[in-house]
């Protein structure tokens, strides 16, 4: 598979997808690239933690964690 070039520093322009058509977009700044056995991982940071997609995306988690103790499950 072709990969793209990648650097450590550099900021990219990613989507939060919340389902197939509705996202959240965010910017994100590369932190470190480790290829552990052929295996390309990258991990990133949020540049500004204070701007508005960002606080959205700690919002929607804040409410997915909240959910998790209380949420059941209709097997029926």
């Amino acid at each position: 598979p072709t990969e793209f070039q990648l650097n450590a520093g550099e900021i990219l322009e990613v989507h939060f997808y919340l389902n197939q058509t509705l996202y959240i977009p965010l910017k994100v700044k590369v932190a470190r690239i480790e290829t552990p056995k052929g295996v390309r991982r990258v991990g990133a940071e949020f540049p500004n933690v204070k701007d508005a997609p960002v606080m959205a995306v700690q919002a929607f988690v804040q409410m997915i964690d909240t959910l998790a103790d209380f949420v059941k499950f209709d097997r029926a």
